[in-house]
């Protein structure tokens, strides 16, 4: 008896609780119905990668800074799908754009200019080349996400990520003087008076008479003397000493013998030979007559 009471009364529970059961479906069964119906289950959705790329600018204090003007950024990236294929594409950032770029947006820009779906490509990191900005350096890139966000009328989940690259300003060099010399005063050597040789007079020799031999007769024997007029010697005749001849600049030879005397000399010489010769000559003749 006991057993049977212990059944009754757990059937009893069951059955009241299915009244609540119902009772709440009732209430709120509508909404809850409602819901699973318009979400379903997520692995029923297909999802998209929705990837932005972004550009920040930063200061030596890695602050933000305002971007350069008149300036754009263009950089590679290699995507990959969830099966491993990869596809590089080139990307410019720049004030047009408000330096983002967001590759659901350029779908179908993109299908035809590299033959890719996008929403089947993510990025894995680290496959970023950008081209160089003057006075900046690239300093890497942010990932943020993944975020969702479903779209129930088209079953699909984008997974949104954030790519955001960094570029930091370059310290500026600091500016040094230029290490010019000192000017100082030339060195030039104090110029001397030319020690040149004080003039003197030439010590020139004393023009004196050359010492010639008088000649004499041949001493011959003969056998009688003839007589023989004595010559009168020429008189010697002294030498008319020349007029000083006033000083010129001409350059000096080095000889300032007075060639007159010399001459007269010379002539009173070839007189005395020739009285000689004569001499000789006549007493000669007179031996042989």
């Amino acid at each position: 008896m006991e057993v049977k009471e212990k059944g009754k009364v757990f059937a009893y529970c069951g059955i009241l609780f299915l009244m609540l059961c119902m009772a709440l479906l009732v209430l709120f069964g509508g909404d809850v119905l409602a819901w699973a119906g318009s979400y379903g289950s997520y692995s029923t959705y297909t999802p998209y990668a929705n990837l932005t790329f972004a550009k920040t600018w930063l200061d030596q204090d890695d602050n933000p800074a305002s971007p350069p003007e008149n300036t754009e950024v263009t950089f590679t990236v290699t995507l990959e799908t969830e099966a491993g294929y990869q596809k590089e594409l080139e990307i410019t950032l720049n004030e047009d754009n408000k330096w983002t770029y967001n590759l659901l947006d350029h779908r179908d820009a993109i299908m035809i200019k590299y033959g890719i779906d996008v929403a089947d490509y993510y990025y894995k990191g680290g496959n970023i080349s950008e081209i160089e900005v003057n006075g900046y350096t690239y300093d890497g890139a942010d990932v943020s996400g993944p975020t969702e966000t479903v779209f129930k009328d088209d079953h699909i989940i984008h997974k949104n990520y954030t790519i955001t690259l960094k570029n930091k300003k370059e310290p500026e060099p600091t500016p040094t003087p230029d290490n010019e010399p000192t000017p100082t005063p030339d060195n030039e050597p104090t110029p001397t008076p030319d020690n040149e040789p004080t003039p003197t007079p030439d010590n020139e020799p004393t023009p004196t008479p050359d010492n010639e031999p008088t000649p004499t007769p041949d001493n011959e024997s003969t056998p009688t003397p003839a007589p023989v007029a004595t010559p009168t010697p020429a008189p010697a005749v002294t030498p008319t000493p020349a007029p000083e001849q006033p000083a010129t600049d001409a350059p000096k030879t080095g000889d300032e013998t007075d060639l007159a005397g010399w001459i007269m000399l010379a002539a009173a010489g070839a007189a005395s030979l020739t009285a000689a010769l004569v001499l000789r000559t006549r007493r000669r003749s007179a031996d042989k007559r």
